[in-house]
């Protein structure tokens, strides 16, 4: 709990700017580990890679997980993507899969009111042994809040909220609920900062209030 407060004091001293499409843990562009209505852009390449340390989690030992990732704007408001996920305990060893990802927006913010997003992650049902499915809506606040709410199936188990405080240019802070942590078991609260250094950005935080993480996210344009 002390490692938590400290690090929610450091949040709110710094703030933090995240790349819009910046990718989620299991793949799809999003916060730490849930997606938001949000796409790569048409001719966008988003890279990232997560690690996160999971600790001991009983009857499998220490844990960490980690992921790369890689998403493209394959035309206006579709993203497709792979993940490459690892999750290794130290008594049962690792498990590894390749998740295939895409996500349609089906309208922005700008028209509606607010954003929709549906998307899929592990198409091929590699890692939950089922496809998981979503749909997230997004809203902008005060211009420089945004939050997300969506509901989706295995990996996302249910109802998931974001939100992304854009400080400033370069800074912003995410926090975001999920109902089911890396691993199984229960939900899972999750805070974090990022900082870009041009098209490169990083993050760090906490998930599930307890687990470090790091990330680094690269955007780039193709065509």
């Amino acid at each position: 709990m002390k490692k938590a407060l400290t690090l929610a004091v450091a949040i709110l001293a710094m703030a933090s700017s995240l790349y819009a499409a910046d990718v989620s843990l299991f793949g799809p562009t999003g916060l730490g580990m849930t997606p938001t209505d949000n796409v790569a852009e048409k001719g966008e390449l988003a890279l990232g890679a997560t690690y996160v340390d999971t600790g001991n989690q009983g009857f499998l030992g220490n844990t960490h997980a980690w992921s790369a990732s890689a998403n493209y704007g394959l035309i206006n408001n579709l993203e497709v993507g792979v993940n490459y996920f690892d999750f290794h305990s130290s008594i049962w060893g690792g498990e590894d899969d390749f998740m295939f990802n895409a996500k349609y927006r089906i309208f922005n913010e700008d028209k509606y009111g607010f954003g929709l997003a549906v998307g899929v992650v592990d198409i091929t049902a590699e890692y939950a042994k089922n496809p998981s499915f979503y749909a997230v809506a997004g809203k902008t606040f005060g211009g420089n809040v945004r939050a997300t709410v969506g509901f989706g199936s295995k990996i996302y188990k249910g109802l998931f909220i974001g939100v992304d405080w854009n400080a400033t240019e370069k800074f912003d802070v995410f926090a975001e609920y999920i109902n089911e942590y890396i691993g199984g078991g229960d939900d899972a609260f999750n805070l974090g900062v990022g900082y870009k250094f041009g098209k490169l950005g990083v993050k760090a935080g906490l998930m599930d209030m307890d687990d470090l993480f790091v990330g680094v996210n690269y955007n780039l344009t193709l065509f």
